[in-house]
């Protein structure tokens, strides 16, 4: 079964999400009346005044990893979908099974901060608990309003309450917007935003009292909800906190690092207007113009040379197509196309750096398998992918959604991994019938460069190159 649901289980004071104020409760499913009416009076409060706050955008979370519960989580997810169809929509993805500690809202220009934080207050945490590990008891099911339902914890749900006091004081007294909200919790389906309705009890009913497992708690991570996950499925991780490793590195810790650390932690980053820099867009003006594209060189002589033949054959089928021939010498596929200035490359260069980085299943070396014809309407003939279009898409996904957090105009269109052969004019289909099925290689594709649209091509006709990114260097 597909899971669609990517959002945290997070409880967000928001309208958007669940509409769950202060009075909010949370619903044992169990028929048993007393049980009920105990269940029904609990309430997640927050002791916050309602004030104007930015919405979290990372979160502190401990992972669940054991194969026995998330099989089970799998089990139930099934169960409820086979009682109604449409709640496949709604089911949390597995491969992000966590219960929150705590969510909050940070700039970039923060998250070194927030960092140390998290380090400090982990260390406090970590005493009180007097463990460098501890066991969470995964058992029954509950609900928050019919909107969210979730599996309960048992043993260890007071262990991270005491978690979740330490780190919310702490990131208040730091100055971050936190959520106050927090009931210890493993998201299993949540109604999607605007979404109306509720997930009827009936479809979990025989698993109120399922026992899921047992997970082991030796870590924390700090998690991002706005940048592109991983190639594995899984949220962006901003940093990951060993309990032991985290006592191990106090008593490592000189008293120069305690000072840099306690200034860390009472600085005050300065916070840009737009994100990360990139020109913001008054309403009513025009988009900007593209003037770079992220793309894979396909330098390979055997493929030129059959774009190369293709594009003979067209010009011999209609002399006037033979200006519409885009150069062989550039052949490359495109990732993304975008708008950035000269003060900004550096920052996309970064931004490009970064986003490898964190996507390391992707970023190994592939072959793509060139063949076949294809167009898009009568103005661009294409060479198509076959093999390797799976990665390119990811390459394309997350870079895409790193650049447009980062405030940098994207294209939003659907993503067609292809070479262009010829375009600017109308191409009959006559004109590459014969065609439409020939092979012209593979190329193996060893990084990423970012390239311009602007500045004179090489004197190989090539585009000029911003930034090359090896794969093998970013290691």
């Amino acid at each position: 079964m597909e899971n669609y649901e990517d959002t945290p289980d997070v409880v967000v004071e928001s309208e958007e999400t669940i509409k769950m104020d202060s009075d909010a409760t949370s619903v044992d499913i169990n028929p048993d009346p007393e049980k009920q009416k105990e269940h029904d009076n609990m309430k997640l409060v927050s002791t916050d005044k309602k004030i104007e706050k930015n919405h979290p955008n990372v979160f502190i979370a401990v992972e669940v990893k054991n194969p026995e519960i998330i099989q089970r989580m799998q089990e139930v997810q099934n169960e409820m979908v086979v009682h109604n169809s449409e709640l496949e929509r709604h089911a949390m993805s597995l491969k992000k099974v966590h219960a929150t500690l705590l969510a909050f809202n940070a700039h970039e220009e923060e998250l070194p901060k927030a960092r140390a934080v998290l380090e400090r207050t982990l260390r406090t945490a970590i005493k009180e608990l007097g463990e460098t590990s501890f066991i969470l008891e995964v058992q029954g099911m509950n609900t928050f309003n019919d909107r969210v339902v979730f599996a309960d914890i048992k043993e260890g749900s007071g262990k991270l309450a005491m978690m979740n006091q330490h780190l919310r004081k702490a990131f208040q007294d730091a100055g971050f917007d936190c959520d106050s909200k927090f009931a210890p919790h493993i998201t299993l389906m949540k109604m999607r935003f605007r979404h109306k309705g509720s997930i009827p009890r009936a479809s979990y009913q025989g698993s109120c009292d399922k026992v899921f497992g047992e997970q082991i708690v030796v870590e924390t991570k700090l998690l991002s909800m706005t940048k592109p996950q991983t190639f594995e499925g899984q949220y962006y991780s901003e940093g990951e906190y060993n309990f032991k490793d985290v006592l191990d590195r106090e008593n490592r810790m000189s008293s120069k690092d305690i000072k840099e650390e306690n200034a860390l932690v009472a600085s005050q980053p300065a916070l840009p207007d737009i994100e990360a820099g990139a020109t913001k867009r008054r309403r009513g003006e025009e988009r900007l113009r593209p003037n770079v594209f992220l793309a894979v060189k396909i330098p390979s002589e055997e493929i030129c040379s059959g774009i190369a033949d293709v594009q003979t054959l067209i010009g011999e089928f209609s002399p006037p197509l033979k200006k519409l021939a885009v150069q062989a010498s550039c052949s490359h596929v495109t990732l993304m196309v975008t708008n950035v200035q000269d003060d900004q490359m550096e920052r996309a260069k970064d931004l490009m750096k970064e986003t490898l980085k964190s996507n390391v299943n992707i970023m190994k070396k592939f072959d793509v398998e060139v063949k076949g014809l294809g167009s898009f309407g009568d103005r661009v003939v294409f060479a198509e992918v076959g093999a390797g279009a799976d990665v390119l898409k990811e390459l394309n996904k997350v870079f895409s959604a790193a650049f447009k957090i980062y405030g940098f105009e994207v294209d939003s269109r659907s993503y067609t991994p292809h070479i262009t052969i010829m375009k600017g004019g109308k191409i009959t289909k006559n004109s590459y019938k014969e065609m439409t099925e020939r092979r012209f290689g593979t190329q193996e594709i060893s990084g990423v460069q970012l390239l311009s649209m602007m500045k004179p091509h090489t004197e190989d006709g090539y585009y000029h190159c911003e930034g090359e990114f090896r794969f093998e260097d970013l290691m």
